[in-house]
């Protein structure tokens, strides 16, 4: 995650869609589970996959079979304003997943023990 930064990677589609690749694959598993989804977040699920799969990152989307029109015809400057917003939403969706989970600990707490 670190490895990722908008400025100073800027230009460098290739190093920024193989990070994305990489974290993509991280929240795989949070995305199956739908823990996000049952927690009311299926725009930002939904979003992230959308984005991870129509926008050149986990697919080619520039030619052959999945190839988008959209894709095709932007420029890189705009697929890389595109690549940085996967990488902020992915980000949230990891961020999210941490207060799912925090939360439902810290209502455990709170049920477990008597509070002054």
């Amino acid at each position: 995650m670190l490895e990722y930064n908008h400025y100073g990677l800027k230009g460098n589609l290739s190093k920024k869609r193989s990070i994305l690749v990489s974290l993509g694959a991280y929240i795989e598993p949070i995305l199956r589970n739908k823990s996000l989804l049952n927690a009311g977040y299926k725009e930002l699920e939904s979003n992230v996959g959308f984005l991870l799969n129509k926008f050149h990152i986990r697919h080619n989307n520039k030619e052959g079979k999945t190839a988008q029109e959209y894709i095709v015809n932007i420029t890189d400057e705009q697929l890389e304003n595109w690549y940085d917003k996967t990488y902020d939403m992915i980000i949230q969706v990891i961020i999210t997943n941490e207060n799912i989970s925090a939360e439902k600990e810290i209502e455990q707490l709170k049920k477990d023990y008597t509070w002054k």
